[in-house]
């Protein structure tokens, strides 16, 4: 059909020129037989465009008509898969041939080559498994495993770098199926280049544990990244530097080195860039506190205590005035025989931020008071971490695996923090925190497969110790309470330690239609704290010296633990699961022993592999934040108040999550509904109070406690607009009863957000993305003054490719924030290839504003305006160049 739409549309543009002139002949073979389907085109002698064109008939007759007058020369070329090109030459102004004239055509002798055409489709499901063609989805702008992660349908990726498909939480990545970074998969995503995965796997019902998946439905996903055959065997990776004339600078280095019994893995970052604050070897540690399994659940790992320092807010990484950061990770895999694989991880990271802030914060003490106070800061924060991780399994492909993991960590952190107050407080503050913490941990598991069923034996046991050296330099004057706190002097040392020992036996079996679990837990802590502290004062008062105070906490609890699984219920999977025992915490010469216990009712209905409806129904009673039981004499970041909970009773609550995911990849649409509440009729969620001699009393005690989130998202591909559409809704409110001062007060707070996108696929030169958002938020504290705050932000951003070495991006973004002050910023991004290996690359940021970002935070008792110092404007060019 293109031919002939081809065809055409020349001929129509030629029969404009027509002078009558015409060609005609017929075409045989050397046997003297007529030949079909010879395309027949006609040019100048010194031009290549085409003049006119025809093709011989059953009879090997042609006719060309409509050709240019003049005296010019003539190329008539005549083209056959089978025969040999030829050509000749005639003068324009020939009138015609005659209809007995006949060329004859000699045959092609060489043979024809074998070609066979071979098409990748983007996505293939395969049973359990979803696998996406990785080259389907690269672009520019995919550089790193998570920048193509982001691209792929279902997945999404929080600002930390976790991973979610379709509603469910990433397990594990994996290396062409071994596990390299556990559970800090972050460490692959954000540092492999995206160019070396062929392949990137969804495994549903995923476990890392090879004899588990015969006896549990897991309802976990895992990723696997298949690397491309032309980077394995051998060592390559790539090299980026960068500069500009603002002083910022960018270093990055990856290489990898892939064979059947062997991976290494090694990134490498140094910049000033803000490209990646939170550090792009962060996340090795943070895996022992933010993402556990369940029977780690309570093992949380850094002990590094908070300054007071201000948070900075969400917006993007533009709020670092200055940073620095310089990172490295290497991880291994070798494996020792038939039976043994051994993987190493190491990695370090040296973090250092400035920021500059100026702040307004309002407090709402009762109906009729209010506590206004003005805050000038200067905030630097350093910090510099260190793992070594070393993993070993034993799999001798029967009924018995052996794993052991023995992680050794350590951090430490400076916080500079400096800054000037007034209102109802005067102060001049200057602050000096340093925070170090050590750990080790030992994790064992063992497990066996027999009769059907599943032992796993775990231990696991640690040691943790924190260290915290704080000085601050201060006169402060509380103008709401009318007290003289002016204090020159302030010093605080806390040592803490922490030891734990977690052990488990479980049972795991499964039927035709069951599935069951159970099995036995037992855990124990033991915090110790040592502290000691100075304080002198200007005013006319004695020094107040705190001397050393120690402090002991410990906990140990008995649980019993079963699951339960049946399959087939109302066409869908109902689960239920629970865990009851008794638990003993003591601190001092105070113990308190209690019942606690956990319990869970699900439903899945699998519509198909990419679409599940989820019920949960949770309810639990017990207590989990033991680790914040502090001394009573510790002093927090101000160098005043004095933090700790306060134990009263166990807490209780109960919840509903309903989810509804639907995900078709063929179309590109999906879509996902959610709605969760959670009640916590008594829940005491902490205390804060200081010595009456040098400061004021405080204490919050939450009775009821209500959450409601609900949101749904949609997205999808519309030939009509020529891209793809997609918006967002989510909506969540809570209700607390707390006490404050003695005076009791209900707070409610609610927050709405709305998204719409539009990302447009023309196969021109040319494309766009255009989105934006609106944020609303409200906070009331006692049924008082009810504060509100309304943010936008929308983007627009153009992509041009006019060729294939060649891509430019532009971004315009702006946030209307409080005080209707509007932050625009403008982003460039610039790429061209220089060869295959060789990339040169333009980056500029933040074009277009130089100054301060007002950002309003509302709390259900307070609210607060802070203005932040940006990243300077920059223009960084880069050279990428892969070996």
């Amino acid at each position: 059909m293109r031919w002939v739409v081809t065809v055409f549309l020349l001929l129509a543009v030629l029969g404009s020129n027509a002078q009558g002139r015409l060609l005609k002949g017929s075409l045989l073979d050397p046997g003297g037989l007529p030949v079909q389907g010879v395309s027949i085109t006609v040019r100048y002698t010194d031009s290549s465009k085409i003049l006119a064109f025809g093709i011989s008939r059953a009879d090997g007759s042609f006719l060309i008509q409509n050709l240019p007058d003049g005296l010019r020369q003539l190329i008539v070329e005549f083209r056959h898969i089978s025969y040999e090109t030829r050509q000749i030459i005639v003068n324009s102004d020939v009138p015609g041939w005659v209809s007995g004239h006949q060329i004859q055509l000699r045959e092609k002798t060489e043979a024809l080559k074998e070609v066979v055409i071979k098409r990748e489709v983007p996505v293939l499901i395969r049973s359990d498994t979803v696998v996406f063609n990785a080259n389907s989805y690269r672009d520019a702008e995919v550089r790193k495993v998570e920048d193509l992660l982001k691209k792929l349908q279902g997945f999404s990726v929080d600002p930390n770098g976790r991973l979610s498909f379709n509603g469910k939480a990433v397990e594990k990545v994996l290396i062409d199926g071994d596990d390299l970074a556990n559970k800090a998969y972050q460490l692959i995503t954000r540092n492999l280049d995206a160019v070396t995965v062929d392949k990137v796997e969804v495994i549903n019902n995923f476990s890392d544990n090879r004899l588990l998946r015969n006896v549990e439905e897991s309802n976990k996903v895992g990723v696997n990244l298949k690397i491309s055959s032309r980077f394995k065997s051998k060592f390559s990776g790539g090299l980026e530097g960068g500069l500009s004339i603002e002083r910022r600078y960018n270093a990055d280095m990856n290489t990898i080195y892939i064979k059947e019994r062997s991976k290494w893995l090694m990134f490498g970052s140094y910049n000033n860039v803000a490209r990646d604050p939170a550090g792009n070897s962060g996340y090795y540690y943070q895996q022992e506190a933010g993402q556990v399994s369940e029977e780690e659940s309570g093992l949380s790992g850094p002990l590094v205590l908070e300054s007071g320092s201000i948070v900075l807010p969400s917006i993007g990484e533009k709020y670092t005035r200055d940073n620095s950061d310089l990172a490295f990770a290497m991880m291994n895999s070798w494996k020792i025989g038939k039976h043994v694989r051994l993987n190493g991880l190491i990695g370090y990271q040296d973090l250092s931020m400035k920021n500059r802030a100026e702040s307004w914060v309002q407090t709402e003490i009762s109906n009729q008071d209010q506590w206004y106070v003005f805050n000038a800061m200067n905030i630097h924060n350093r910090e510099k971490s260190l793992e070594a991780r070393v993993s070993l399994q034993r799999d001798g492909g029967k009924n018995h695996i052996t794993a052991v993991d023995l992680i050794l960590n350590g951090i430490r952190q400076k916080n500079l923090f400096s800054n000037w107050s007034g209102g109802a407080v005067n102060d001049s503050l200057l602050e000096n925190l340093e925070n170090g913490m050590e750990g080790v941990r030992l994790n064992w598991k063992e497990s066996f497969l027999t009769g059907g069923k599943l032992l796993q034996l775990l231990l696991d046991v640690g040691h943790n110790q924190a260290d915290q050296d704080l000085t601050v330099r201060s006169t402060r004057y509380l103008q709401y309470w009318g007290l003289d706190s002016s204090y020159k002097f302030n010093r605080q040392d806390l040592a803490k330690k922490k030891n734990y020992c977690l052990a488990t036996v479980r049972i795991n079996g499964k039927t035709d239609r069951l599935q069951y679990e159970y099995g036995i837990r037992s855990e124990y802590q033991a915090l110790g704290y040592l502290s000691n502290g100075l304080i002198s004062s200007l005013a006319p008062k004695p020094d107040l010296v705190i001397g050393e105070v120690a402090a002991d906490t410990r906990k140990f609890d008995l649980k019993a633990m079963s699951k339960l699984g049946m399959d087939g219920i109302a066409r869908g999977w109902l689960g239920i699961s629970g865990e009851v025992g008794w638990e003993t915490f003591s601190t001092g010469s105070v113990e308190n022993n209690f019942l606690s216990y956990r319990g869970g009712l699900g439903y899945v209905k699998n519509i198909s592999l990419l679409s599940a409806l989820r019920l949960n129904y949770t309810v639990r009673r017990g207590f989990d934040q033991y680790d914040k039981f502090y001394p009573d004499e510790l002093i927090s970041g101000n160098g005043l108040i004095l933090n700790g909970l306060r134990f009263k009773e166990p807490e209780f609550s109960h919840g509903l999550i309903v989810t509804v995911n639907s995900n078709n990849l063929y179309r590109q649409r999906n879509w996902a509904a959610n709605f969760s509440t959670m009640f916590m009729p008594r829940r005491y969620t902490g205390g804060v109070e200081a010595k009456p001699e040098y400061g004021i009393q405080f204490f919050e005690l939450t009775h009821v406690n209500k959450q409601l989130n609900a949101g749904f998202n949609w997205e999808g591909y519309l030939k009509i607009i020529k891209g793809k559409l997609g918006g967002r809704f989510s909506f969540n409110s809570g209700q607390y009863e707390s006490v404050v001062n003695s005076i009791k007060g209900v707070s409610a707070r609610a927050g709405l957000r709305i998204d719409g996108w539009w990302v447009s696929g023309f196969r021109g030169a040319v494309n766009s993305e255009i989105k934006s958002s609106v944020l609303y938020s409200t906070g009331r504290w006692n049924r008082g003054e009810l504060n509100r705050n309304w943010q936008y932000e929308w983007s627009f951003k153009l992509k041009i490719k006019p060729r294939e070495s060649f891509y430019s991006a532009l971004v315009w973004h702006a946030h209307k924030l409080s005080q209707k002050m509007v932050f625009h910023g403008l982003d460039l991004y610039a790429s061209r290839k220089l060869g295959k290996s060789l990339q040169l690359t333009l980056t500029g940021s933040n074009l277009l504003n130089t100054g301060r970002l007002l950002d309003k935070m509302v709390m259900p008792y307070s609210r607060s305006e802070t203005g932040y110092v940006l990243v300077a404007r920059y223009l960084l060019l880069s050279i990428n160049c892969r070996f």
